[in-house]
């Protein structure tokens, strides 16, 4: 199973039109996350070289329970980091049982299947970056 990542530049621009395409069902993938950062590493499927993704969240004041260790905004980013992770462990998971998918991840897709927040603002796309490094 694989994951298309398109490339996010800002908050306001996810139509870059590049992607980054990660073969989910190889071993090695693993998860750091910091305060408003998630990052995945996985070997490159034809060379196994380690790659890099870092997902990069904001937030504001959150909404009830939409936040994790402090009501701030410090909180929701953590625990946007800890939706985007919890979502991409899921898919990982599903990725070893079953070769059938592919995952077409772009910015709104990823704010709308992990529940990404920022505040009770509706309107500002918390999902700030997907770079490769």
């Amino acid at each position: 199973m694989f994951a298309k990542f398109n490339k996010v530049t800002s908050s306001a621009d996810s139509t870059t039109g590049l992607a980054y395409t990660v073969d989910l069902s190889l071993p090695g993938i693993a998860f750091t996350t910091t305060a408003a950062t998630l990052v995945m590493t996985y070997p490159d499927a034809q060379t196994d070289a380690l790659k890099t993704l870092t997902f990069t969240v904001t937030g504001h004041t959150p909404a009830a329970g939409d936040w994790y260790i402090t009501n701030d905004t410090a909180g929701e980013k953590l625990m946007n980091v800890k939706r985007l992770n919890d979502f991409l462990v899921d898919i990982i998971i599903g990725a070893r049982q079953s070769k059938s998918k592919m995952w077409d991840l772009n910015q709104a897709t990823l704010t709308e299947q992990c529940g990404l927040t920022y505040g009770n603002d509706t309107t500002t796309e918390p999902l700030v970056s997907i770079v490769l490094s």
